[in-house]
């Protein structure tokens, strides 16, 4: 099996390294949909189901599951070690997952119109690309190195178990969506 689709046993792994892993997984189906409006662009096509399983994927798995752990465990945490809610760094990474949900909203609104809207699904799609990689490079190289500074032990371990709350199938049925878009959009 792949690194990346080895999932660390609950409660066994610092929070920040499950966050890290999630990206990996967010950043092959990043890969996926880059290869995806590659393609569309191109031939001026677009696959409407594996385009609809994208826009699944980021809403139910990047959003749903993985930001899911970030604001209601990590961030308060952080926040109550010190950090200020309203004004730093889990502020504007709260903003940046809103941003990103303007993008899936407006992804899956192009998808639903009749005729689907290519242009608009191809325009919305790459703005959040660029956005959730960079969302992900200031998370691993800057937040998660503050909470690991600034988080106590006992904080660390009460983010964990709520991690290791959420379903694993979630991961698993996520991590086979991701082979499948990864192994169609292969360049």
């Amino acid at each position: 099996m792949d690194a990346r689709n080895e999932y660390p046993a609950p409660g066994s792994a610092r929070p920040t390294l499950v966050l890290e892993d999630e990206h990996e997984l967010i950043e092959t189906v990043l890969g996926a949909l880059s290869s995806m409006i590659r393609r569309s662009r191109a031939s001026g096509n677009l696959e409407l189901a594996d385009a609809r399983a994208v826009v699944a994927f980021f809403r139910d798995f990047a959003d749903g599951a993985h930001h899911e752990k970030e604001e209601l465990h990590l961030f308060p945490a952080m926040e109550q070690a010190g950090l200020p809610p309203h004004a730093g760094p889990t502020s504007v990474m709260r903003e940046e997952h809103e941003i990103g949900r303007g993008h899936m909203r407006a992804m899956g609104a192009a998808l639903d119109a009749t005729p689907p809207d290519v242009a608009r699904f191809q325009k919305q799609a790459s703005a959040f690309v660029v956005l959730l990689r960079d969302h992900i490079a200031k998370e691993n190289q800057v937040l998660f190195p503050m909470a690991e500074q600034l988080l106590s032990p006992a904080a660390t371990s009460e983010v964990a178990r709520a991690f290791a709350a959420q379903d694993p199938a979630i991961r698993e049925h996520f991590n086979a969506v991701a082979a499948q878009l990864s192994a169609a959009y292969a360049e």
